[in-house]
């Protein structure tokens, strides 16, 4: 009997942006550190794709905001998304951010020390229309958004991977 066949992984963006909590505000470098050293990863109610990702997927980090617009590492899916714990330890200013209610390990993570800008890619994105370029950032809107091996390497190749 043959052995059975491991399913080919999926590629995503996940962006992450600033987040304002009354009078509290956190910046989305803070937010991607934060979950990168617990290993853990939180998607939103909403999230595009989230219902799809499985172990073994990729993930690219996409740090969004004024001064930003960059790639800031990756990481491998580790364990399928499911309710937020109550004892997760992703917290801020000891509560856990509303919109969230998914969280996954994560394995392999990479930060990159110098980021990749995002602007130079964009021809190479088989996701942005190129007589969209000028509205580029409506493409990162999303939370997670689904992307091609193709698409995934041209990020890896920028950043010298």
């Amino acid at each position: 009997m043959a052995p059975p066949r491991k399913e080919k992984p999926n590629h995503y963006i996940v962006t992450v942006n600033d987040v304002e909590l009354g009078d509290d505000k956190f910046k989305a470098d803070d937010i991607l550190r934060r979950m990168v050293e617990h290993r853990r990863w939180q998607l939103g109610e909403r999230g595009a794709g989230r219902s799809s990702i499985k172990p073994g997927d990729q993930l690219v980090f996409y740090l969004a905001g004024k001064h930003r617009y960059c790639f800031a590492g990756v990481a491998e899916v580790g364990s399928a998304p499911d309710e937020i714990p109550e004892d997760s330890p992703i917290r801020f200013d000891g509560r856990p951010l509303p919109f969230m209610d998914l969280e996954f390990e994560l394995a392999d993570v990479t930060l990159w020390d110098t980021p990749v800008a995002v602007r130079p890619l964009l021809p190479k994105l088989s996701f942005v229309e190129e007589r969209l370029i000028p509205y580029w950032g409506l493409y990162f809107r999303q939370a997670t958004r689904r992307i091609t091996k193709k698409d995934f390497a041209a990020i890896l190749n920028a950043k010298g991977r």
